[in-house]
């Protein structure tokens, strides 16, 4: 007999409650994936997927089950994952596969809820009827029940984390402060499958990308120009006054205030106004234009340039 309850009450993505379980792109270092609400914080939610692939998708087509299981066979997402084993419990004759936890688009005995039922009803009117086969647009929310297929380029507000797994194990994926006004999604830690996590660690790991700010972001861009120009002077043995010159061609494109640019960072990294900069690195040698270079990229973004 079909148990015709529904789900738990899906929250509010504004929130912040849920996440999203995925899989990579081919294109644009993205993902697409469904949502998956009992998501309690970075640290504890990697220790639960870690754990259920481990114990259901060991084999050597596991990715590939997970992602049938998980993605491509529950399109309307996740109100819980667990860890239940390949067979159940209970001793019997035929041992059914266990549940890998409480979806939102089937009941409990597996049949589809009406929502799902509308929405393929809906695609195969289009294809039959119509002759078209279009993409279906849902018109809910995450958790309503209807089919929701979440990328990186459209993820709802309020959910701020996604879990992204491949066949080398899983990355944490954060709403990036430093992007506000796109919602874009940063890689925040990568955890081989046959590594143990640190909780700790991917916490803080999460933290930085949320708490960065456009400013940050400037600075960081600013640091990689400054630190490859200075990349490539050492490659030039001759003695030409060309920092300038590659800092401007690096950095047309940049567009960022005044006091964000290379220019300017290199001018404090100096202790001088910018406007005294062309005649000092004039009179500075190749040496000491690479060590200033770098001294610059280093203030701007101590955590991946180091002091020269």
């Amino acid at each position: 007999m079909t148990d015709t309850t529904e789900p738990t009450a899906a929250p509010d993505p504004a929130t912040g409650r849920g996440a999203v379980i995925a899989i990579p792109t081919l294109r644009d270092n993205g993902f697409h994936g469904r949502y998956l609400h009992h998501a309690p914080g970075p640290g504890p939610t990697v220790e639960l997927l870690r754990e259920l692939f481990h114990t259901r998708y060991r084999s050597r087509d596991g990715v590939r089950n997970a992602a049938k299981e998980l993605i491509t066979l529950h399109p309307s997402g996740w109100i819980r994952l667990g860890t239940a084993t390949s067979r159940d419990k209970e001793i019997r004759p035929r041992r059914a596969p266990a549940p890998v936890g409480e979806c939102y688009c089937h009941h409990p005995d597996g049949t589809p809820r009406p929502q799902l039922v509308a929405a393929a009803l809906e695609v195969l009117q289009d294809v039959e009827i119509h002759g078209q086969n279009r993409r279906w647009a849902p018109g809910g929310t995450p958790g309503d029940g209807t089919p929701w297929k979440i990328t990186s380029g459209a993820v709802p507000d309020g959910i701020d984390y996604a879990y992204v797994f491949d066949g080398n194990g899983l990355t944490v994926k954060v709403r990036d402060g430093g992007k506000p006004d796109f919602g874009r999604f940063a890689s925040a830690i990568a955890i081989p499958w046959n590594r143990a996590p640190d909780p700790g660690r991917i916490q803080a790991a999460c933290e930085k990308i949320r708490a960065r700010t456009p400013a940050d972001l400037a600075n960081e861009k600013a640091a990689d120009i400054l630190a490859d120009t200075a990349r490539q002077l050492r490659a030039i043995p001759a003695h030409h006054d060309l920092v300038l010159h590659l800092l401007g061609g690096a950095s047309r494109y940049l567009r960022v205030p005044d006091p964000h640019t290379p220019e300017a960072a290199l001018a404090r990294a100096a202790g001088l106004h910018p406007a005294h900069l062309p005649g000092h690195l004039h009179q500075l040698d190749r040496g000491d234009q690479v060590r200033l270079l770098t001294l610059a990229a280093h203030q701007l973004s101590p955590d991946t340039h180091h002091a020269p």
